[in-house]
């Protein structure tokens, strides 16, 4: 485990807001995204203790995408119907 997601969570088991980590890592000089990363790491869920993402999540920096479906009135999953 690197210095920073130990020290992330660390924070976070100790109450520490996501707003505040940030801070103190940005005054500390750690990029941005290096910071986003590893908050991203941790889902924000309702439990005392930090809850990490499976590392196969969708939520990674750069990769939070979202899809939109549109479907015409009257037609199963977006299909045309010719007749």
């Amino acid at each position: 485990m690197s210095d920073l997601q130990s020290f992330v969570r660390e924070a976070l088991a100790a109450g520490i807001s996501r707003a505040e980590i940030q801070s103190a890592l940005r005054e500390a000089g750690w990029r941005e995204d290096e910071i986003a990363q590893e908050l991203l790491r941790f889902a924000e869920v309702a439990f005392p203790l930090p809850v990490p993402r499976p590392r196969n999540s969708r939520w990674r920096l750069g990769d939070q995408r979202s899809t939109i479906v549109y479907r015409r009135p009257g037609t199963a999953s977006g299909t045309h119907n010719t007749t």
